[in-house]
């Protein structure tokens, strides 16, 4: 595996890890919406996971179809998420 795609998985990894941190900690907030610190934690893990995401499709291909905003349709032309990695 080439460091490129290398780079790819592990970066993918992370948004996985990051996305399952929110979700989680959302459901979590749905049973205690005045916990500050939990509120904190979220929007702080909220914004790690946009990051990793923008990071993501300006380096590789976007994630979404809806997140394909040139005027190319790159979406199918990428490699999809799950292609060449080891989820």
């Amino acid at each position: 595996m080439d460091n490129r795609c290398m780079e790819r998985c592990e970066l993918l990894q992370r948004i996985h890890e990051l996305d399952f941190t929110v979700h989680e900690i959302v459901l979590f907030l749905d049973t205690h919406p005045c916990d500050e610190c939990a509120m904190e934690f979220y929007q702080c893990y909220r914004d790690e996971l946009e990051c990793a995401k923008c990071e993501y499709e300006e380096e590789f291909a976007p994630l979404m179809a809806e997140t394909n905003l040139c005027e190319d349709w790159l979406w199918v032309d990428s490699p999809w998420p799950w292609e060449g990695s080891e989820f």
